[in-house]
């Protein structure tokens, strides 16, 4: 995975090096990016432009998929991932996520 320059679009590269697929987040910017022990998973958190609002979207790095993204309240200082899902460390406690969004299969 690989992120713009300006942090706008999410690069998702196989193996070899080659782009697979491209993630667009229009006038939103990635602020972190969280990867599994595994590496096969990576949530990258990113603030809504114009808004005190952040959101998460889940990677799927060995499909090279997105997930569905998801509106959380503050910036995730750290990240935990535990069987399918990510404990993300927000300023008022922590939330559990699935990584795999229920309405793709």
């Amino acid at each position: 995975m690989k992120l713009s320059k300006d942090r706008s679009t999410i690069n998702l590269i196989n193996p070899a090096g080659t782009e697979r697929k491209h993630i667009p987040l229009g006038q939103d910017r990635v602020q972190k990016l969280f990867n599994s022990p595994d590496g096969a998973w990576s949530v990258a958190i990113y603030k809504i432009r114009g808004m005190q609002q952040y959101g998460f979207i889940a990677l799927d790095l060995s499909n090279c998929e997105e997930q569905l993204p998801v509106d959380v309240p503050s910036i995730a200082s750290a990240a935990a991932f535990d069987q399918g899902e990510v404990v993300l460390s927000l300023e008022k406690g922590e939330q559990r996520f699935k990584l795999k969004s229920e309405g793709i299969q």
